[in-house]
This record gives C-alpha cells, structure tokens and sequence, in this order.
C-alpha cells in the first residue's frame, strides 16, 4: 500500500478526502485531531475519524480507537472496547496490539492465579464467591496440548 503524505495538503483537502470515504486519510485526520496538528485539538473528533477507518479494517486505526477506549480520550474509558479493537488490529499483525493484548493476558493471568492461590489458602471454609471470578478469568484462556494424547 503507498502512503499518503500529508504533510503539505490543505487541511480543506484532507477533510473532503476523507468524507468522500478515503480510509488512510481518515486516519491520518484522526491523528491531526488526536494531536491538534494542523485543526484544533479534538479527542472527540479524533476518536470519530478513527472508528469510521477502523470499522472498514485499518488496522492503525483499530488501535488507536483501542487507545482511545483506554485512555477515555474522546470516548467513554472502556476497557472492554479497547481490548475489542486492540485484537482486530492485532489479528491483522499489528504489533503494539499484540503487545496490548499479551499485556492484557499476562495480567489476566496473574489475577486468576492469586485468586485461586487465595481460594485454596481458604481453610474448612473457602469463600465461594471466589470461584464465579476464576471461572470467568479462565474462560478467557485457551490451553492447548499439541503433543498430549489426552
């Protein structure tokens, strides 16, 4: 794919390429709005000009809408969202959302394990309100034994 160059295109220009459907320049005009570069700095615009790049597959877009989700710039802070967006850039190779994502899943990971380090620590009576919290944390994890016969 050949890259726009941005840099000396009236901003009048940019904003119709991008309303006549272009999906790199929406992006690109997504980042002058996140960055106040060339328009006003808007968290809100930014975070519009991202999804409608990111809901036609731009994987930079995805993840930057994914930031926006975690930082709340612009939108409601929603993890859920961001995590959503983070794996669709993700899955088309994007690297910062594939660290975003194992990030996400290391953490997850260390939440389960103390969680059932602490259900287990539990004398006669453990707290079986614990166990509802695992079994969603595990629920997100997928283990697969290639060489098992099991």
């Amino acid at each position: 794919m050949q890259h726009i160059k941005i840099k000396n295109i009236p901003q009048e220009v940019i904003q119709t390429a991008a309303v006549q459907g272009n999906i790199e320049t929406q992006y690109h005009l997504g980042l002058m709005y996140l960055k106040g570069k060339g328009v006003h700095q808007s968290f809100v615009q930014a975070a519009q000009w991202f999804r409608t790049a990111a809901e036609c597959g731009y994987a930079d877009a995805q993840y930057h809408l994914g930031m926006r989700y975690e930082k709340g710039e612009g939108v409601l802070q929603d993890i859920s969202q961001a995590l959503v967006w983070y794996q669709k850039a993700a899955n088309q190779g994007h690297i910062e959302a594939q660290e975003k994502i194992k990030q996400d899943n290391q953490e997850r990971n260390k939440k389960v394990a103390a969680l059932i380090t602490q259900w287990l620590n539990e004398e006669d009576d453990y707290d079986e309100r614990i166990w509802p919290e695992i079994q969603q944390g595990l629920k997100k994890h997928t283990y697969a034994y290639p060489d098992d016969d099991r």
